[in-house]
Order: C-alpha cells, then sequence, then structure tokens
C-alpha cells in the first residue's frame, strides 16, 4: 500500500446529487445539482442515510474500499463498463484484469454499491503527491446517473485526505464525452502521446486537477 492511502481514508462525509428533503423516514428528491458535507453540518439534517454515500435520485449509494472475495465481481463490472469502449477502437473486449486482487489488497481499488451489488469501480494510487486515477468503471445500466461524478467528487475528498496536491488521469482521444466530462470537473488537458503498450495508435489525453 502507498504510504498515506489506507482503507480508513474510504469516504467520511457523503454527497448528495438533488436536494433531499426529510419527512420522517422518507426522502423526497428534488432535481437539482448540490453537494452537501457533513463538515457542513447540512448533510445529517437532510436525511437518514449513513455517511459515505449518496443519494442519487432518491436511491443511496455506499462508497466504499473493495474487499477480497469481490474479484469476480469487479472484474466482470470492468468487462462490461469498458468492452463497448474499446471496440471502439477495434478491440473484440476489454481485459483481462489479473491485477484486481492485488490491487484490492493494496487498498486501491474502491467500490459503488447499491445494497449488496457492486454497480461502479475506481482504481486509484498514489506516486507521492499525486493520486493517479486509473480506472473508472459504472456498470451499463446506471451510467447517465451521475454515479461517475459522485465517485470523482469521493475521490478528490480522498486525495486531499491523503495530502495529494493534484489528481491525473487519461482517456483516449475518441471518448470525447468522456473529455467533456473531466474538463467540467476542472481536470485541464496536459499532452496527448500514444499509450506505452504501443498495441493501437489512438492518442491517449491526459489531463490533471490541482487540488
Amino acid at each position: 500500500m502507498q504510504a498515506g492511502l489506507k482503507r480508513k481514508d474510504s469516504v467520511n462525509y457523503r454527497a448528495k446529487m438533488g436536494v433531499c428533503i426529510a419527512y420522517g423516514k422518507r426522502v423526497y428528491y428534488v432535481h437539482m445539482l448540490a453537494w452537501f458535507s457533513d463538515r457542513d453540518g447540512v448533510a445529517g439534517k437532510c436525511c437518514g442515510a449513513p455517511l459515505n454515500c449518496a443519494i442519487v435520485n432518491a436511491m443511496i449509494y455506499d462508497f466504499t474500499p473493495a474487499q477480497p472475495g469481490q474479484e469476480d465481481e469487479i472484474a466482470q463490472l470492468l468487462l462490461a463498463a469498458f468492452t463497448p469502449y474499446v471496440r471502439k477502437m477495434g478491440y473484440a473486449r476489454s481485459g483481462p484484469y489479473p491485477w484486481v486482487a492485488a490491487r484490492i489488497a493494496a487498498g486501491e481499488i474502491y467500490v459503488v454499491k447499491e445494497a449488496a451489488d457492486i454497480i461502479g469501480v475506481n482504481c486509484v494510487r498514489q506516486n507521492r503527491d499525486v493520486l493517479v486515477i486509473d480506472q473508472i468503471g459504472i456498470l451499463p445500466p446506471y451510467q447517465g446517473r451521475g454515479i461517475g461524478r459522485f465517485v470523482m467528487a469521493e475521490t478528490e475528498t480522498l486525495a486531499r485526505r491523503i495530502g495529494a496536491r493534484k489528481m491525473t488521469l487519461f482517456t483516449t482521444e475518441l471518448m470525447v464525452d468522456l473529455l467533456r466530462f473531466y474538463a467540467s470537473l476542472g481536470f485541464v488537458e496536459t499532452r496527448r502521446a500514444l499509450p506505452d503498450h504501443g498495441e493501437d495508435r489512438f492518442l491517449r489525453v491526459h489531463m490533471e486537477k490541482q487540488l
């Protein structure tokens, strides 16, 4: 495990996409984008959901470190999430992902769960004062619901908690929608380069966000 990147750093505040109004034990969702932190003294008053979760369209999602025993579910999620993208590059399917177990053991994989089901995965690693985002995958049926934005917000909180000064990531130049998404979160392009593995000729767009 990289120095400073520990399981206890898994998310100590919750974010909500939309304004959640509690009445008794029910949570009503008003369509509007807003982020609240328990540090603001707001989140605990909005609903009775536990910390380190998001409420997206009135559904509760948890963001927690991956655990041993989740390797197959995570690998299958990454396969489902990334295969549509790599097909645009001429590959039949994404993967394999033999590194999942080691990254879980290192505390470098976080998952988004709806009840007991893993619906999102985030693979990160600390390189000195940089938090490197290697993989973010959301199950296709859950894409477009704001979960990716929630994951990125939680990742930024993690980065700040461990003392990172910036976050970095890259995607291919073909993924224009992802480039727009990351730019909307404050990431800026730093360079374009061919992949180190040399298996294709699509440029990777490298981006960073200063913290």
